[in-house]
């Protein structure tokens, strides 16, 4: 059995890419407006087997060489150069990288006169500073006000306190403009000590900034402190600040006690959105009786960070009233929330008297008719090695649904055992051929269906299914017109042809191979993936009069087709 791939959760719009090792769906969760990250959606012919292979040819680009002497040059251009080399380098292993900021900061201290150089030698030396020598950057800063920020920024990353001066200065401002604000806000709460809490607690108290900045503050008091700002959650709780619930859940993230725990309780009832999950969350800490009486009701809040933080403490309870609570967000909409549900319900049905309750929602999940459900649930079967839901699977290769009759196509492809789950997987692939191969059919090709039937051509070669033979065959040649079957199935095809020949030779299929390995024409030449899996194919057999046609294309190591003519020519030497 092949090992599980990672697959997608949720799509809107699907976009495949087999130029590339991998092939890649693209998901977009539509209505919600949340975008997910690209996730790797494996084929057998990808994994099977797992070569080094480059799809993409690229040249490698030379390494600046930088010259130390060229900055204390006479040369503007030669001390710009070294400047911009150093900038570019310092995102990487940086020989000498020492002796390099030294010479920037001399440059700087120096005072260099060409405008554009400054400026590089600044960001170079943001880039690269370190706390030995924070004290010589911020001097700089002082004579030089258009490299304040980014010199300031670089003290923040560091955590430097050669700052705080300035930064308790711009707090006590009138002057100050927001950005400046922000700066000083985050070089306190990482570099200040409990005393500057005062000076923040000031500035949220007037309510001078605007609502990005007094969140700001009240984060950065909830990181300085640890106790004594209840008497400031309890005012802006009564005040009538637009975010005071959020400020209060803010200023109190470490505090502890009976007293905190119950200002945290009506910021959760009475609060919305942010304010909500960052007091639940520091409620959890506190008072987890309280926290989970709440979590009945939060578990379905209408947002969603406040549900995702509910399913996460429901999962550190082994009850089965919070169990049940937690696997009711199976279909949340939210992709994050669903997949921990998901890992959740793995985890529990490890334990036997929570299997069959697990079997249950998974069967519940199926039939839902919302989607989140059942496309988790055929992961979930599959991370379960559940073979007797090979029915259940294949009834969804009808969904309408791609998120769902893609992910059951993979799920089979892994699973299906059983003589009749093949020929019902064959009908449908068979079904599909016709249509897109018939010349009088409207069909639309679909990526969608594509990646659907390709999974389950798989399938045939990896179990054997001689059945399946004649069907397969169809995807080996490079027909012409328009009804061509689609390059992503011809891939699977030919890979599993290849496994239901394995080491029987076979003249016939052996040429076909040939011509797909070498069709190297200017126009509408062969995909370099189809005459790499069937150079695949071609070891497979073992059909060793193809071995001139591969030697052919061994040449530099990590090139595609010959790291696929080297491993079939092994397959010759091993018979």
């Amino acid at each position: 059995m092949r090992s599980q791939p990672v697959v997608f959760c949720r799509t809107v719009t699907i976009e495949s890419r087999v130029s590339m090792q991998c092939v890649l769906i693209w998901l977009v969760l539509g209505a919600a407006g949340f975008v997910q990250e690209p996730i790797e959606l494996e084929h057998a012919w990808e994994a099977d087997p797992r070569l080094v292979v480059r799809w993409v040819t690229e040249t490698p680009l030379r390494k600046p060489v930088l010259k130390l002497e060229d900055f204390d040059s006479t040369v503007v251009a030669k001390r710009f150069e070294a400047a911009r080399t150093a900038l570019e380098l310092s995102s990487q292993q940086m020989d000498r990288a020492s002796d390099v900021l030294d010479k920037i900061l001399s440059a700087l201290e120096r005072g260099e006169g060409n405008l554009r150089t400054r400026q590089v030698l600044v960001s170079a030396a943001a880039a690269m500073i370190d706390a030995e020598n924070a004290h010589r950057l911020w001097p700089l800063a002082e004579k030089d006000a258009e490299s304040r920020a980014s010199i300031e920024d670089a003290l923040i990353r560091i955590k430097s306190p050669h700052g705080l001066e300035h930064w308790r200065s711009v707090i006590e401002s009138r002057d100050a403009n927001p950005s400046e604000v922000a700066r000083a806000i985050d070089g306190l709460a990482v570099c200040g000590q409990a005393t500057d809490c005062e000076l923040l607690r000031a500035y949220v108290k007037k309510q001078r900034g605007s609502p990005a900045l007094m969140v700001h503050a009240a984060k950065a008091i909830g990181r300085l402190s640890k106790g004594g700002q209840l008497d400031l959650a309890k005012m802006l709780i009564e005040s009538k600040y637009e975010q005071r619930f959020y400020l209060a859940a803010l200023v109190l993230v470490q505090h502890q006690g009976d007293d905190v725990a119950s200002v945290l309780r009506t910021i959760v009832k009475e609060g919305n959105g942010a304010a909500k999950q960052v007091a639940f969350e520091s409620l959890t800490k506190i008072d987890r009786t309280a926290a989970r009486e709440l979590a009945s009701q939060l578990v379905s809040d209408v947002d969603s960070p406040v549900r995702q933080t509910v399913v996460t403490f429901l999962a550190s309870f082994e009850d089965r009233a919070s169990f049940l609570l937690m696997a009711g967000r199976f279909a949340d909409e939210i992709p994050f929330i669903r997949r921990q549900v998901r890992k959740e319900l793995f985890r529990r049905s490890q334990e036997p008297p929570m299997r069959k309750l697990v079997d249950k929602i998974i069967s519940q999940a199926i039939a839902a008719p919302q989607y989140e459900a059942t496309e988790q649930a055929v992961i979930l079967i599959v991370e379960l090695s559940d073979m007797s839901r090979e029915g259940d699977l294949l009834s969804l290769l009808e969904h309408s649904k791609p998120e769902v009759n893609i992910r059951a196509a993979w799920a089979l492809s892994i699973l299906a055992r059983e003589e009749k789950t093949l020929q019902a997987m064959m009908l449908h692939a068979q079904s599909w051929t016709d249509k897109v191969t018939s010349p009088t059919s409207p069909i639309q090709r679909l990526e969608v269906d594509e990646q659907r039937i390709a999974f389950l051509l798989e399938a045939f070669g990896d179990r054997q299914f001689q059945d399946a033979e004649s069907l397969l065959r169809l995807y080996i040649p490079k027909a012409d017109g328009v009804k061509r079957l689609p390059s992503r199935t011809r891939l699977s095809g030919i890979w599993a042809i290849g496994k239901l020949y394995a080491n029987r030779p076979d003249v016939e299929l052996r040429k076909q191979f040939e011509d797909r390995v070498n069709d190297m024409a200017r126009i509408d030449g062969e995909l370099l993936e189809v005459r790499f899996v069937s150079a695949i194919a071609l070891g497979r057999m073992g059909d060793k009069a193809a071995a001139e046609t591969l030697s052919k294309y061994l040449g530099e190591s990590g090139n595609t087709l010959h790291e696929a003519s080297s491993w079939a020519l092994k397959q010759f030497t091993a018979l």
